[in-house]
């Protein structure tokens, strides 16, 4: 490998490996922070969905109950309401896109009054005996359906077994609760007592049908550290929508967009830097070997008998510039030592013999005509007795 090679090889391996630790040390620096960052964003972003739907959800039903508190008593009294109020009560339901009917739950004894339809539910009965609908909110499932129950117990303080049974919309919830979204990519699992309320609701973009993991293995992963395999990590804020647990599987690229884009500026701005630093290695390697090259030709000229060729010497207080300038003083000196006698400072036969060559090439090369004039000195044994040898 030649010289400028071996210059611009070392030269770029020092710095590829320097940019790639300094892009490392950049990199892991950063990462910290933005793993934070993330974890901060999803925390707000989790806890404004949850809100935004309770606080919808909760609206809906404190309208209801508004319109249901003048009858009420009538309800409890096991009087029957006229056929406006019902009336009345079904617009209301109608206009809660969240909600499908209302059940009136009287605790003592124990009794469903439906509301917003004449479609009985009996079957209520047994779920709620066995809890207390009158002191807590909660969801629970029974026969295909999702309902939640509200306490009425300020409508009625004497029974405190007294709530208001809603049956969800789904399909209305789903698709509100993904609206509520930001994160896109993720699935929200709706569960209580760690039972599945509602099929996982899916933010994908439209088009993608990836099925979303079964409850069970969020569970699972849950149970752990929160990492479901390659599929993402589970979130659970400590918001709760009505006494039941909100699941967050928020998607790996998600968590490593973000990453990604400070990779990809990183490898970018180093990538950029290196392609600069090669372009400034070549210029420092060009100025380092050119004086050389320049040195090696005129190596090969002296050897030539080429003595004609003269060095640009540039002034440099550099190591580059005393060798030139100390070459150069070599060179003159090798020229008059080997082109010229020493007695007389003419030049000698193998110069005169080398001057012939070329000239004779010339000739040949322009086929031109060559003449060789050769002087000699009579009787200069003569002049040498005279004046002396020397």
């Amino acid at each position: 490998m030649r010289l400028k090679g071996k210059l611009v090889l070392s030269f770029t391996s020092v710095v590829f490996a320097s940019l790639a630790i300094l892009g490392g040390i950049i990199y892991y620096s950063f990462a910290q922070g933005i793993k934070k960052d993330t974890n901060q964003i999803l925390i707000l972003q989790s806890q404004q969905t949850i809100m935004a739907a309770r606080s919808a959800l909760q609206h809906q039903i404190n309208d209801i109950i508004a319109a249901l508190s003048p009858s009420i008593n009538r309800l409890l009294q096991h009087q029957t309401l006229d056929a406006g109020t019902l009336e009345n009560l079904r617009k209301i339901a109608d206009k809660a896109p969240l909600i499908n009917s209302l059940y009136l739950y009287q605790g003592s004894p124990a009794k469903i009054i439906p509301l917003s339809t004449r479609r009985n539910a009996p079957y209520l009965i047994d779920k709620l005996k066995n809890s207390t609908p009158g002191k807590n909110d909660f969801w629970f499932r029974s026969h295909d359906h999702l309902y939640v129950v509200v306490a009425l117990t300020a409508l009625n303080k004497k029974n405190k077994k007294n709530a208001l049974v809603t049956e969800i919309n789904e399909q209305a919830m789903s698709e509100f609760i993904n609206s509520l979204t930001t994160i896109r990519g993720a699935t929200i699992y709706l569960s209580r007592d760690k039972k599945l309320l509602m099929p996982p609701i899916s933010t994908t973009s439209r088009g993608n049908n990836v099925k979303p993991p079964e409850f069970s293995l969020v569970q699972a992963a849950l149970s752990k550290d929160g990492t479901l395999e390659n599929r993402g990590r589970i979130y659970q804020p400590p918001q709760q929508l009505f006494n039941s647990e909100v699941s967050f599987l928020i998607p790996r690229s998600f968590y490593q967009s973000r990453l990604n884009t400070l990779r990809n500026r990183i490898s970018t701005a180093l990538l950029i830097v290196a392609w600069c630093s090669i372009l400034i290695i070549l210029v420092i390697a060009q100025h380092i070997i050119r004086p050389v090259q320049r040195l090696n030709k005129l190596t090969k000229d002296s050897i030539a008998f080429n003595y004609t060729s003269e060095l640009e010497i540039k002034p440099s207080s550099d190591e580059i510039g005393d060798l030139t300038l100390n070459f150069e003083n070599m060179r003159l000196k090798i020229k008059d030592l080997v082109t010229k006698d020493q007695l007389t400072h003419v030049f000698n036969r193998c110069f005169l013999m080398h001057i012939f060559e070329l000239a004779l090439l010339k000739a040949l090369r322009l086929e031109e005509t060559l003449s060789c004039i050769m002087i000699d000195i009579d009787y200069f044994k003569k002049v040498n007795s005279t004046f002396g040898h020397q």
